[in-house]
């Protein structure tokens, strides 16, 4: 196979939108979302999406947020389980399995809290809910310690 069947082969698609997470663009964002809020939780659906739950539902890991704009589009804000120590939330993980509801008891508040992380970090974390790669476990990892301020 020559370099120019290789090259026209395979194109790379730079008007992609970068708004796109999987089936869920921003236009079909805004008809599912009741109150704003669309949660995710570990596996993948019937489309090999990330699998859609009740951002109450104690099983939700990461959740995407749209808040109406001014200017007429939505803000876009992305949030996934952290715990006090700082780390991401494993559900498949040694010390966090299970603990998704569990209380910190010497600070009497939840040990897993959402807190907000980057579109980088979020794409790597629904990644790795959906195929339990622990490479973009750590990817969204090192997105959130090198964001810290």
């Amino acid at each position: 196979m020559t370099r120019e069947s290789v090259v026209d082969f395979h194109v790379i698609n730079e008007n992609k939108d970068i708004e796109t997470l999987g089936e869920y663009t921003r236009d079909t964002m805004m008809e599912l979302l009741d109150d704003g809020e669309i949660g995710f939780t570990s596996g993948l659906n019937e489309k090999d999406f990330p699998k859609q739950i009740s951002v109450d539902d104690i099983d939700c890991f990461a959740k995407m947020k749209y808040i109406p704009h001014e200017d007429g589009g939505p803000i876009t804000m992305y949030f996934a389980k952290i715990g006090i120590s700082g780390f991401l939330f494993d559900p498949w993980g040694l010390f966090s399995e299970g603990t998704q509801a569990k209380d910190a008891k010497h600070l009497g508040k939840n040990a897993w809290n959402f807190r907000k992380i980057t579109q980088e970090c979020f794409k790597n974390y629904l990644t790795f809910l959906g195929n339990r790669n622990k490479a973009y476990f750590n990817l969204a990892e090192r997105e959130i310690r090198s964001n810290a301020s």
